[in-house]
């Protein structure tokens, strides 16, 4: 408004040249020679700003993303060793074990296609009444293993901490 108030009667909403045409110097105009670069300016600034924002956003979106994805990898890469350690632990104490050894491999296995072939949530699956069952009754057996040597002693000990 203030861009228009100086021009007085030179503003006009065509682009013209009048007889008694003069350089406005004052106001606005004595910064910049027409106001809109102003308001082009200001929109370039804003654009950039805002762009910056959303680049930023999605850079930690994704950062987010990776976080989450590496932990869970990681989770898997430990949960898998773990079974590992304790079925070598149960094959190395003996052939009592095989049954329980058996009973662990389907209790995994139904962990294993509920989660990755179906698609379940890990929190629906962990805390169903059939899975917490299963496990516990292999938890206990595990327990009620007696050690006959000092082999086996040894083992005890290792499968408590796994």
């Amino acid at each position: 408004m203030a861009a228009v108030q100086r021009l007085g009667k030179q503003w006009s909403i065509a682009a013209r040249v009048t007889e008694d045409h003069e350089l406005v110097t004052e106001g606005p105009y004595r910064i910049v020679r027409n106001p809109i670069y102003t308001g082009m300016f200001g929109m370039m600034v804003a654009t950039a700003i805002v762009g910056t924002l959303a680049a930023l956003a999605l850079g930690l979106l994704i950062a987010s993303a990776k976080t989450s994805y590496d932990t869970q990898s990681s989770e898997v890469r430990q949960v898998a060793a773990n079974i590992s350690q304790l079925d070598r632990v149960l094959a190395d104490y003996g052939s009592e074990t095989k049954e329980i050894r058996d009973a662990f491999r389907r209790n995994i296995q139904h962990l294993t296609d509920e989660v990755w072939q179906r698609g379940s949530a890990r929190s629906v699956i962990l805390g169903s009444p059939e899975t917490e069952a299963e496990t516990w009754a292999i938890h206990v057996k595990i327990l009620q293993l007696a050690p006959r040597d000092d082999i086996q002693q040894a083992l005890a000990l290792l499968r408590r901490h796994l």
